[in-house]
C-alpha cells in the first residue's frame, strides 16, 4: 500500500495541477473497497487521455458540450432558422440535431464561428456550407437588418415587424466552405456540427 501511495500520489498531483478533474474517472473507491489492477489501469488511462487531450467535455446536469480542439463531425438535413427537435426548441434543438448528426455524441453542437475559422486556419478540409452559430444579434441603424442565430434559432421569418420603422431583415451566419456569410432565416441550410 505504501508503494501505491508513492506512485499514485505524485501522478494525481501532476494531473490535478494540469487542470484535469479527478472526480470524473471510470472507477472511484472509498475506504475498505477492494481495488483491482484493471480498475486502476482504466483510471490511469482515463486520466492520461484527459491530461494530453486538448479537447475537453464540459457536463452540466445531463447535457455535455465539447470545448478546445473540436472539429467538424457532420451536418444536419437542411433546416430553416426555426429549430424544433424531440420537444426542444431553439439552441437546445440545434444541439439535439447535431448530436444525432454526429453519431449520437452527447457533446456535439452547432459549430461556432471560431471553430470553423480555426479549422480553416489549420488548413483542415472545410465542411460543406451550412449554418453556424455566433450567439450574437447585431442590428444596423436605418433600414434595419439583424444578423444572429435567427433569434436563438426560434424564427423562420425573413423579415420581422418593428414597432416604429417598418421591418427588419433576419439573417443567420453561414459557413460557405472557406468564408462566412449570411442567409435569411427562411432559407433552408444544414447546421454544421462540431465535437
Amino acid at each position: 500500500m505504501n508503494r501505491l501511495v508513492k506512485i499514485v500520489l505524485p501522478f494525481a498531483l501532476v494531473v490535478a495541477a494540469s487542470g484535469v478533474g479527478l472526480a470524473s474517472v471510470p472507477h472511484s473507491f472509498k475506504a475498505g473497497d477492494s481495488v483491482s489492477s484493471s480498475q486502476m489501469n482504466e483510471n490511469f488511462a482515463d486520466l492520461e487521455q484527459k491530461a494530453v487531450s486538448p479537447r475537453r467535455v464540459q457536463t452540466i446536469g445531463s447535457s455535455s458540450y465539447s470545448v478546445g480542439a473540436t472539429t467538424y463531425c457532420g451536418k444536419t438535413d437542411p433546416k430553416n432558422g426555426k429549430l424544433v427537435d424531440s420537444g426542444e426548441n431553439g439552441y437546445a434543438a440545434a444541439k439535439s440535431l447535431c448530436e444525432a448528426a454526429c453519431n449520437a455524441s452527447k457533446s456535439a453542437h452547432v459549430c461556432t464561428t471560431d471553430e470553423v475559422v480555426r479549422l480553416a486556419q489549420m488548413n483542415v478540409p472545410s465542411p460543406a456550407s451550412g449554418r453556424i452559430s455566433t450567439g450574437l444579434n447585431i442590428s444596423t441603424p436605418g433600414p434595419t437588418s439583424e444578423s444572429g442565430d435567427c433569434q436563438g434559432w426560434t424564427t423562420d421569418q425573413a423579415n420581422r415587424a418593428l414597432s416604429s420603422s417598418g421591418s427588419s431583415t433576419q439573417f443567420s451566419p453561414v459557413w460557405f466552405g472557406a468564408f462566412a456569410g449570411y442567409v435569411t432565416c427562411d432559407v433552408s441550410e444544414p447546421l454544421l456540427c462540431c465535437d
